[in-house]
């Protein structure tokens, strides 16, 4: 309940509530300005602070949400959540993997929320965010580390998929726009399949029902989270090991590396 109100019910409190949660629920083959733009006029955001919160966040209007690094993913979540004015913003770590200058962007836009009336709840190990606010629960050891990373598949071997099932990682496969133009899979869709036994397999009812997963990641990107740095390079050392290539391996806090591999 918020304010009393069941939001599932009363669309005038979900209007209300913005949220930035650490999932990634845009489609990854946007560029970052349609995507943005088709969130705002869903929401009814003012034009003039849509274009504000863009130049603001010095975003990468271009690029597609999948050749994003993890901070510029991450300021495209908060401006999500910036684009109109609620009265409660839900924030899970919007400063997660930010340079200092992206960090400070950030941190004045709560300012600014704070100063206008909104509500936040957030939750951050950043403790120039905790100061923002009035009230704050310290978890402690309660709240786990996951590491991040992000690697971009040049080719994807046989077979890998149900090895790293086999991990104590979760992992997220997006496919290249070029890869679903020639498959012909609408990118919209491509949330609703499962990865079984080597396979692609689509949900009852959609095209194409069964795709080999190398065809389906030939130049995809691989979205990895483990307890450790180890468990994601672990994953990437299976990846190689199985005869696969990779363009670009990203981990979080900065770490990368680029270039040819095999």
């Amino acid at each position: 309940m918020v304010w009393g109100q069941d939001p599932y019910r009363n669309p005038w409190v979900r209007h209300k509530i913005s949220m930035a949660f650490q999932e990634r629920i845009l489609d990854p083959n946007l560029r970052v300005e349609t995507a943005l733009l088709r969130h705002a006029r869903l929401i009814g955001a003012p034009k003039e602070r849509f274009q504000a919160i863009l130049v603001r966040l010095k975003l990468p209007l271009g690029k597609r949400l999948f050749e994003l690094s993890g901070g510029e993913h991450r300021k495209t979540e908060v401006a999500k959540a910036f684009l109109h004015e609620a009265a409660l913003y839900l924030l899970d770590e919007p400063t997660a993997e930010l340079d200092e200058e992206g960090r400070s962007q950030v941190k004045e836009l709560l300012g600014e929320a704070l100063a206008a009336g909104s509500s936040l709840i957030v939750a951050t190990h950043d403790p120039d965010i905790a100061a923002l606010l009035s009230k704050r629960v310290d978890l402690g050891m309660a709240a786990p580390k996951f590491y991040r990373g992000r690697v971009w598949v040049e080719k994807w071997p046989h077979g890998l998929l149900g090895e790293l099932a086999q991990l104590p990682i979760r992992f997220t496969p997006h496919p290249s726009p070029e890869t679903l133009s020639r498959l012909g899979l609408p990118a919209l869709l491509v949330k609703q399949m499962i990865f079984y036994q080597g396979s692609l397999s689509e949900q009852p009812g959609l095209p194409n029902a069964t795709l080999p997963e190398e065809a389906f990641m030939e130049n995809g990107l691989l979205e990895v989270e483990g307890p450790s740095e180890e468990h994601l390079l672990e994953a990437v050392r299976l990846l190689l090991q199985k005869g696969g290539r990779i363009r670009r391996l990203e981990l979080e806090g900065g770490k990368s590396w680029s270039g040819p591999s095999g």
